[in-house]
């Protein structure tokens, strides 16, 4: 017998090269572009995104936009997605929205292996970069800028004391955290580039987003930054000519300002690593020079020295003397408290760039912001324990008086220099930050497209093996290995620096600080107002970090109050900004007009239109998913049990208990039978009835529903009358009708049943109900089986998650916030919890596997024709290169042999003309399980390794298998790689039209995997789809040789392969990336049956010290793994044949199963 080796090997090959994607991957948003010919588009014929897809796009010119005709199911059909309000799940993080943590990763999306693959596509988001220690220096760096170095004074003044200014200080800044931590939710919802443009845009609709884009890009980002120079300058200055500095030229200021400004923009151009590094350099001299002011003032208090003589000693006298008790000096105080602690958001606007933001993003909120707050309090003390009181309040150059106070004219220059500094700290935030808010302004189409394009100079050399000099290393370790210099929004940067350019030259600073204070603070307002929109009409949406209600509640009211005091105290100013915002409305559709290529009618009516729906109103998309999910539950509710019982808590172990009812023990022990052909024989012999086992699961599935939302249409009514019937049919003949005689069906929302629409998770496939069921759904109701209801699935099928905008997100009924997988996660999440004992999805890269895998269950993918796909619309629908299979899927195995024998006996080839007339081999089932078996093994595919629970698991059912008999042969896997690259290129070969006519209907917002699906690249031509074919018939011939040339040490050839199903146990929402273990069979179409071996046992499947990580995805992988978070989650392998040969694999893994259990027993 041949001994498996089980290695930790980082790589399969010498040659190994990393694959340039992976499509059903089906999980990130796509992180790199695709490496075949094709060029990149956007998601519409113009060619420019829409606001949910503004970091996922790739750059291409405005093209006109065309309509097409109506499409042959009748329903007419849109050419482009027209933006709109998406109160939806996004991502990630939608993820990841531009990508998240790891992304998400649709099917023939490109997978991030390849480092250098993603760089090419002109995504600022699928280059990530910034990791927490980046994004920490971002806040710190805007947040602590000029202020606390030179004028505290407002605060001061308006507390009236030292004691109570620190009061103050810490109020505003806890209220300031309030709006940080909002921020901090919507970020890891959203994780798009653009902070409040994307948040505003997904939530109120377009306008919103655009009206904050019109404000900020033109006033609130170049304004600030120009304050910003001009302090910076000042402070240069001071530091040069000392004392002499009022008498000098104001322009001397304003040209050291520039020079600041040149060079920090110069510095963002040249590469993102650099900008961010420079960001973190300066974020530790703040925290330096705060801890060095702190410091010194408690020595000075202690020794009572200075260069003046004594010190000052007047915080002894009290610290609460001269406290005020006035209400409105209190509300100057806060006011001017927030405006220094203004800047928490600097992250938001680059979250589609961190390398994983939802762990990132709350970390550097809730970081940053108390490290701000008690730096601002330790300096604070430090400047009264050295400066009399008035001289704090009176000062707007409060560190140089420090530095006087305590070293003389030497300590005046060292903190001019400080402050400066400090200045072009912020600075460099600022502008790497509105750069990538003009950037997203670009892609978005509000600005002329060449602001959203980026500017790329490659130094990575086209050799991995070739020898890099030591100027090469050096700008590796500065800019990051393999990447780019530039790679940088160096157009959206240019612009933000010309606006900055003339702020600083006219210099007026009292209306910006006005506009500020309006402009600002009502779209802050908004911002989190629309948190809380969200949490109402999304409550099943992926929030990575979930803040208190209460916290967005406090800053919508502090953001309530900051605007009365801005418009009582200046009336006439806030009516200027007013006007100027209401003045982006036309010049919103100007751009609408100019990014469709169609004349945006601009009217009273479209205008009122657009407005409502920025404050929220319901649009047409909203209104069908409200009325069809009223419409289901409206049929459930006469079902619903009330879900109090502590019993209904997730758990890991024995989680069908969640649906128990002890109460109703007939329900109980009719859902509690896992075997089909047992419960078929109860129903034979009278022991219970179709009525009552159909009631029972219906029961069962209404809670497990409640639990998880995984029932999409709904069909109790209609199967109760079916199975009474039966039963009137039982009773009169004593017969039953078939094999499957009351037997409870369930079906992914896929197939039709007449009457009923079938809707894969489109919005627009809504009220359309088809005309007459499935050939399958036809054949089962023939054999007596009953369909309850069908189950959720992701938007277009195409990805191993189960949401989309009309259903909502279908959670793991282990841990909510887990994925139950896709693209049939409700189907399996509904037999996990026994709302089912029979379901049917259909899998195109593992859509019937991964889910069942993940819930520990069983799941057939049989060779695409063998079953009936006649009356099951699919995307892509037509296509045939790549095909889908029909596949049952159950709770445990012998049912799945059961109801493919009765299926093909029932001779599908009947009525559905692409089965072939191949009968059921009863012999090939049976001979299989009577001889020793000869299995190939495949334990790693050599592009992402298996998580320890899996390899051990793999590891003993090998030498079970081997101790009974059975030989096994290590399988090569090293060349799936190439047929998984081929088979991401037939995903899109139209262009993604398909997908975005069906997302067009209704004009729905796009899940994030599915824009990256869309947006892969561009038609291709005829005879290039036929090479592609050409080469997928050489490969599939080559993948037969190679089973037919493997052989045994006894000379025997293999029967079948034994492969993990996927690389880990079940993980968080839309991180699921790499399906490379279950989509290779799809593309050769070769049966596969997934089943449960093993749990995750935290005790034994400790994570190896000593691995490292092959590429990319096995490092997001094996970072996935927590053994106490998965310990007791179930683990699956698959059984893999020949085309064709259902029997054998079946019959094959019953052996597997069989002799697995029996050993388990008696270990």
């Amino acid at each position: 017998m041949s001994r498996i080796p089980f290695s930790n090997s980082q790589t399969r090959s010498d040659n190994y090269q990393a694959p340039s994607r992976d499509s059903l991957e089906l999980a990130s948003l796509a992180s790199s572009p695709d490496s075949g010919p094709r060029s990149s588009c956007s998601s519409s014929p113009s060619g420019v995104s829409s606001s949910r897809k503004l970091s996922l796009d790739d750059e291409d010119p405005l093209s006109s936009s065309q309509l097409h005709p109506q499409s042959p199911s009748g329903r007419p059909r849109s050419a482009r997605s027209y933006s709109v309000s998406s109160a939806f799940d996004f991502g990630a993080t939608l993820f990841p929205l531009s990508q998240t943590t790891g992304g998400y990763a649709p099917l023939g999306a490109p997978s991030a292996l390849d480092g250098e693959a993603g760089l090419a596509d002109g995504s600022l988001e699928r280059n990530k970069t910034l990791t927490y220690l980046n994004g920490l220096s971002l806040v710190v760096g805007l947040v602590i800028g000029s202020g606390i170095f030179s004028s505290p004074s407002q605060v001061n003044v308006n507390a009236g004391s030292p004691g109570a200014s620190l009061i103050a200080w810490v109020v505003a800044g806890l209220l300031a955290w309030t709006g940080a931590a909002s921020y901090a939710e919507l970020g890891g919802a959203i994780p798009l580039n653009g902070g409040s443009q994307v948040y505003l845009a997904k939530i109120f609709g377009e306008l919103a987003g655009f009206l904050f884009t019109w404000c900020a890009v033109l006033v609130l980002k170049p304004g600030s930054a120009a304050i910003i120079a001009i302090i910076f300058g000042e402070y240069v200055v001071r530091a040069v000519v000392g004392a002499e500095v009022e008498t000098i030229n104001p322009w001397i200021n304003k040209a050291v300002a520039f020079g600041g400004l040149m060079v920090v923009t110069l510095l963002n151009c040249i590469s993102t690593r650099v900008a961010a590094r420079i960001g973190d350099l300066f974020m530790f001299f703040k925290f330096v020079a705060l801890l060095g002011v702190t410091i010194i003032g408690i020595v000075v208090a202690i020794t009572g020295l200075s260069s003046t003589g004594s010190a000052n000693k007047e915080w002894k006298a009290g610290w609460f003397e001269g406290t005020k008790i006035d209400v409105s000096a209190w509300a100057l105080a806060l006011y001017a408290g927030l405006w220094a602690f203004d800047g928490w958001d600097n992250t938001n606007y680059v979250t589609g760039e961190f390398k994983n933001p939802n762990r990132d993003l709350p970390r550097v909120i809730h970081t940053a912001m108390p490290l701000v707050i008690l730096s601002y309090i330790l300096a604070n003390v430090a400047y009264i324990l050295v400066l009399p009181q008035a001289t704090i309040e009176a000062s707007n150059t409060i560190a140089v008086q420090f530095g006087d106070k305590v070293f003389g004219h030497v300590g005046a220059l060292i903190f001019a220099l400080v402050v400066s500094a400090s200045c072009f700290g912020a600075l460099n935030a600022t502008t790497f930050t509105s750069g990538r808010l003009v950037y997203a302004a670009g892609k978005e189409g509000y600005l002329p497209e060449v602001f959203g394009t980026l500017w790329t100079h490659d130094t990575t050399s086209t050799s991995r093996l070739q020898q890099r000099s030591w100027y090469s290393k050096s700008l590796s370790q500065l800019c990051g290995t393999g990447m780019r210099i530039g790679y940088t929004p160096i157009n959206a940067m240019a612009l933000n620096s010309a606006l900055t350019v003339i702020y600083i030259v006219v210099g007026e600073f009292k209306t910006l600080v006005t506009f500020y204070g309006v402009a600002g603070y009502t779209f802050y307002f908004l911002t989190v107002l629309g948190l809380i929109v969200l949490r109402v009409r999304e409550p099943y949406l992926q929030r990575p970090y979930k803040t208190w209600i209460s916290t967005p509640i406090i800053f919508c009211c502090v953001s309530l109050f900051l605007l009365s005091r801005a418009v009582i105290a200046e009336p006439l100013q806030t009516l200027i900004v007013v006007a100027f915002i209401i003045a982006g409305v036309p010049v919103y559709y100007w751009r609408i007009y100019k990014r469709d290529g169609q004349k945006a009618k601009i009217t009273t009516r479209s205008i009122l239109f657009d407005c409502l729906s920025t404050m929220g109103s319901i649009q047409r998309w909203e209104q069908i998913v409200a009325k069809k999910r009223s419409l289901r539950d409206q049929k459930l509710e006469p079902y619903i049990i009330a879900n109090k019982d502590q019993q209904r808590a997730p758990q890991v172990h024995r989680v069908h208990e969640r649906t128990c009812l002890h109460k109703a023990s007939v329900i109980q022990e009719i859902t509690d039978i896992d075997n089909i052909p047992k419960l078929v024989e109860q129903l034979k012999s009278g022991q219970i009835s179709a009525e009552q086992t159909t009631l029972a699961y219906i029961k069962r599935a209404v809670l497990a529903h409640q639990l998880t939302n995984c029932l999409t249409e709904v069909v109790f009514e209609k199967a109760l009358t079916q199975a009474r019937d039966l039963d009137r049919e039982f009773q009169r003949t004593g017969k039953v009708r078939g094999p499957l005689h009351g037997v409870p069906v369930t079906l992914k929302d896929q197939f039709n049943i007449k009457g009923v629409d079938s809707t894969l998770g489109y919005v627009g496939r809504s009220f359309a109900p088809a005309a007459e069921d499935a050939i399958l759904v036809q054949l089962l109701r023939n054999m007596g089986a009953v369909v309850l209801a069908k189950t959720n699935l992701p938007q277009s099928i195409m990805w191993a998650e189960t949401e989309n905008p009309l259903w909502g997100l279908t959670t793991n009924p282990r841990d909510p916030s887990l994925t139950p997988g896709g693209s049939t996660g409700g189907e399996a999440v509904l037999l996990a919890l026994r709302g089912s004992i029979l379901g049917f999805g259909t899998d195109i890269g593992g859509s019937v596997r991964i889910p069942q895998s993940l819930m520990g269950l069983y799941g057939l993918k049989p060779s695409s024709s063998r079953l009936p796909y006649h009356g099951v619309p699919v995307s892509t629908e037509g296509q045939e290169h790549v095909p889908s299979s029909i596949g049952p899927m159950g709770r445990d195995l012998s049912s799945l042999c059961y109801v493919s024998r009765a299926l093909i006996t029932a001779k599908p080839w009947v009525f559905d003309p692409n089965c072939p007339p191949l009968p059921w081999n009863e012999d090939a089932f049976r001979r299989i399980q009577s001889r020793p078996m000869v299995i190939g093994l495949i334990a790693d595919d050599g592009v992402v390794k298996v998580h320890p629970p899996i390899e051990r698991a793999l590891r003993e059912l090998s030498a079970t298998l081997e101790a009974h008999g059975h030989e096994l042969v290590p399988w090569d896997a090293s060349d799936h790689l190439e047929y998984i690259n081929l088979m991401d290129l037939f995903y899109t070969v139209d262009g993604g039209e398909d997908i975005r006519r069906d997302v067009g209907v209704a004009g729905e917002p796009y899940l994030p995997h599915v824009e990256a699906l869309v947006n892969r690249g561009q038609a291709i031509s005829v005879y290039d789809y036929w090479q592609l074919n050409k080469r997928k018939a050489t490969l599939q011939k080559r993948y037969l040789d190679k089973w037919n040339a493997t052989l045994a040490p006894s000379g025997k050839h293999v029967d079948i392969l034994l492969a993990p199903t996927t690389p880990h146990p079940a993980i968080p929402h839309r991180s699921l990336r790499w399906v490379g273990y279950t989509k290779i069979w799809n593309f050769l179409d070769y049966p596969a049956v997934t089943f449960p071996v093993d749990r995750v046992r935290a005790e034994k499947d400790v994570l190896p010290t000593d691995y490292q990580p092959r590429n990319e995805l096995d490092a997001w992988n094996w970072g996935l793994y927590d053994r106490k978070a998965m310990d007791g989650h179930p683990i699956n392998l698959q059984v893999i044949g020949r085309k064709l040969e259902e029997e054998v694999v079946l019959g094959a893994a019953s052996v597997v199963e069989a002799l697995w259990r029996r050993v388990s027993k008696c270990n």
